[in-house]
């Protein structure tokens, strides 16, 4: 039976989805003449969509609201995803505090546009926020506390321009001598282990094996960056100095505030970089290669996974023989590797 002009409409969604049923009201008049649309909930059969809009007409305000800073709480709750992630989008929500008692479904485009345009404005912080709302506006269209035409706003936002990427660079043998030379913990663990900077500073204690010399690799940006990763064995003394300082477990800002040095003249990825040429100018297979460094591609890796350690830090060693005399050169606790 066709309802009334004005006490709003149920009708199904496409597809299969657990609510399909939709109700929503007409809460005003664009000037074009076309209707502003209130949704007013999802629902599992259409009844329950027609009782939903009958106690709306009675009392609209009982309708689901939830406040952005309520959301966030109980989003974040429920997060599972990496901790480092939680903490970019916690940053992003920080910034959206003008903003905190607003509820989902009146978040405007202009409100969330204003929110990207915080200074200081960066498309890092930008995009960040982006990606706090649309997690925060999934959750909240699972829960009914929104319609999905509320993420979609988000296509809308007008972002920084991205800023383009510097090409990688690879450490020249001077630079390399510099860093074993003058003590530089930081890049030397990374240019003879390869590890990503956010593996190295997430990593957790317990994380080395000794017994073994390998480091597990827990956390990493890619499924195949979760690995064991062969320690040469004229980095063993550098990486027991790096945790007996306290290096383990304490996060990125306090490796750059110990470890990094500020004047080098390169990055951190420029060290991986460097440990990836390292091993192809070393002859190492391509293969073995995206195995150590933690890389996907169109060859598989898995041919290797009953390559003993042993057999890996062979390769590391081989690789890296030429430096060898620099580590204990360069190092006064060099004794300690057989400790």
């Amino acid at each position: 039976m066709r309802r009334a002009n004005g006490t709003g409409s149920v009708f199904k969604l496409s597809g299969k989805r657990h609510k399909p049923w939709c109700a929503k009201v007409v809460v005003g008049w664009k000037d074009s003449g076309q209707p502003i649309y209130k949704y007013i909930g999802y629902y599992k059969t259409k009844t329950e969509g027609i009782n939903a809009l009958a106690a709306y007409s009675v009392a609209p305000d009982t309708v689901l609201r939830i406040s952005l800073e309520d959301a966030w709480v109980k989003w974040s709750a429920s997060y599972t995803g990496r901790s480092t992630t939680l903490a970019a989008y916690a940053s992003a929500y920080k910034r959206m505090k003008p903003w905190h008692h607003i509820t989902l479904d009146r978040l405007a485009l202009d409100m969330m546009q204003s929110m990207c345009d915080l200074a200081p404005v960066t498309y890092a912080r930008a995009i960040n926020i982006k990606k706090t709302l649309s997690a925060i506006l999934d959750w909240g269209q699972a829960h009914d506390y929104c319609p999905s035409s509320r993420k979609d706003l988000l296509k809308y936002l007008r972002l920084p321009e991205r800023p383009v990427e510097t090409s990688a660079r690879i450490l020249t043998d001077d630079e390399i001598h510099k860093a074993l030379e003058t003590h530089q913990i930081g890049p030397v663990i990374l240019l003879f282990t390869g590890l990503r900077m956010g593996e190295l500073t997430s990593l957790e204690p317990g994380c080395i094996n000794w017994e073994d010399l390998y480091i597990d690799v827990r956390h990493s940006k890619t499924k195949a960056g979760i690995r064991h990763v062969p320690i040469p064995d004229g980095l063993v003394p550098w990486l027991k100095e790096y945790e007996e300082a306290g290096g383990i477990g304490r996060g990125r800002k306090y490796f750059e505030a110990h470890f990094w040095p500020a004047d080098c003249g390169y990055r951190r990825h420029d060290c991986r970089h460097t440990y990836i040429t390292l091993l192809t100018e070393a002859g190492v297979d391509a293969r073995m290669i995206k195995a150590l460094v933690g890389h996907t591609g169109d060859v598989t890796t898995d041919v290797y996974t009953h390559w003993s350690m042993e057999r890996k830090r062979e390769i590391v060693n081989n690789a890296f023989e030429y430096w060898f005399p620099k580590f204990a050169n360069s190092h006064e606790g060099m004794d300690r590797l057989l400790a």
